[in-house]
């Protein structure tokens, strides 16, 4: 049978290529790219294994997805946005997934709808937790760079954008010490508009390759968060204001697998942004990090990359 591996047409977030990328390691050959959004319009003479990993979906009209797809749910995450978390769970999509349970589910989010709806499912965690450093990296020893990932990408603020990257800029200052924002190489999971699939795929696997042999990563993306996790590197997540629903449930059931700092559990008790950004003192380090004495990644993850391993190995071996 052939082998597919999703991309993703409408994005512009290379995390969707890194999700992918952690599918591609048990594959014994990508066959075809399938688009996220538009599995439906798939054809084929022949049936397709899919690891249907990730985050859906832009278009959850087109749901679900063409019949010559043979589905492994592992991984997989229903979004707020899109109305997906009401589009994806029509009668018809609900018995797709009874037809290919158990579901494997990201989060718990993800797992508490599809079992309300009587959907046979099970907490998996995420794939790229069982991405391996040395596919990444060929030195045992890791450098000094520091990377800073999008810190504070969605906060909140006012709605003129040179604002809210101003007050975006304080903050940093305030919570990272200046030496390191010095020091640290800036990286963004935005490609530009019209970057190929190619490339995206290519830029993906170069932000890995930097991860693998970090000293550490600052960040406030997941899915730089949770490769760092898996490759040993140490890694802050950063939860700057991604208190809104379509975040929050992404998070709930991945954050115990790297330490998380909430910029909300802080910003609250300010006296207001402008006499904290008049103050003389610029790094107050308000979330408590002990910068000389950085903690250590939780262990955690580590059973369920095992079992996540053990998952997609058993069904891309096993034929049909």
């Amino acid at each position: 049978m052939k082998q597919g591996l999703l991309k993703y047409s409408r994005s512009k977030n290379f995390g969707d290529q890194v999700q992918s990328l952690a599918a591609r390691r048990y594959l014994k050959a990508v066959d075809e790219y399938l688009d996220r959004d538009y599995l439906n319009e798939y054809s084929s003479q022949e049936e397709i294994k899919l690891i249907m990993n990730g985050w859906f979906m832009a278009e959850p009209e087109n749901w679900p997805p063409s019949g010559v797809i043979d589905p492994l749910f592992v991984s997989f995450h229903i979004t707020h946005d899109y109305d997906a978390n009401q589009k994806l769970l029509t009668e018809k999509s609900l018995e797709y997934f009874r037809k290919h349970e158990p579901i494997g589910c990201r989060d718990y989010y993800t797992l508490d709808l599809l079992k309300s709806h009587g959907v046979n499912s099970y907490y998996s965690g995420c794939l790229t937790l069982t991405l391996e450093r040395d596919v990444y990296s060929s030195s045992e020893k890791r450098n000094d760079k520091i990377y800073i990932v999008d810190v504070l990408y969605k906060m909140k603020g006012s709605p003129l954008k040179f604002l809210k990257n101003w007050k975006r800029r304080w903050l940093l200052k305030q919570i990272i010490p200046c030496a390191i924002l010095d020091q640290a190489e800036y990286i963004t999971q935005v490609v530009p508009k019209g970057t190929s699939e190619e490339e995206k795929f290519k830029i993906a696997e170069a932000a890995l390759a930097k991860y693998a042999d970090a000293k550490l990563v600052i960040t406030s993306r997941i899915h730089c968060a949770l490769p760092c996790t898996a490759f040993g590197t140490k890694v802050l997540f950063i939860d700057g204001a991604l208190d809104a629903k379509t975040d929050t449930t992404r998070l709930k059931g991945i954050a115990d697998f790297f330490n998380v700092y909430k910029v909300a559990d802080v910003i609250k008790s300010y006296r207001g942004f402008l006499t904290e950004f008049f103050s003389k003192q610029i790094f107050k380090n308000p979330l408590g990090i002990d910068w000389d004495n950085l903690p250590e990644n939780p262990k955690k993850h580590m059973q369920v990359a095992e079992k996540l391993v053990e998952s997609c190995e058993n069904f891309i071996n096993t034929p049909k």
